[in-house]
């Protein structure tokens, strides 16, 4: 049963953080398969954002791109403090402003919490590339 509490607590905390999120804009980017052009951020602080609707796109997919290899993968978790042992709820490559990227939505430190990580494509045991990171929920 408790595999079952921890889904629904899951599917509330998403549905509380996903809901009503309708045409909002995605600052994070465009997925690079997509051929368009990077959003660009309209913040005041000049930096990209993690939005709803960006994440919202994410969970499901699997583009890992360039940490498609496992040990790159769990190396690259580990170098941003995320337990490798996480379950990957969504990836997917991206740009934010000029440089590409990899967003990754992960089961967070806490059920029914969601840790989305943005890192570069250099990520790796040596370099954690972090370019954000959200807990959610």
């Amino acid at each position: 049963m408790t595999g079952i509490g921890a889904a629904a607590a899951f599917a509330v905390v998403f549905a509380l953080v996903f809901r009503g999120i309708g045409a909002a804009d995605d600052t994070v980017g465009p997925p690079l398969a997509s051929g368009a052009s990077p959003s660009q951020d309209d913040s005041s602080s000049g930096e990209n954002s993690l939005t709803p609707a960006s994440l919202r796109q994410i969970v499901g997919s699997t583009g890992l791109g360039p940490l498609s290899e496992e040990e790159r993968l769990r190396d690259c978790l580990s170098a941003n403090g995320v337990d490798p042992d996480s379950p990957i709820l969504g990836s997917r490559e991206i740009r934010v402003g000029d440089s590409d990227a990899v967003a990754i939505l992960l089961g967070g430190p806490k059920a029914p919490q969601i840790t989305a990580l943005v890192v570069g494509t250099r990520c790796g045991a040596d370099d954690p590339a972090t370019i954000q990171v959200e807990v959610l929920g």
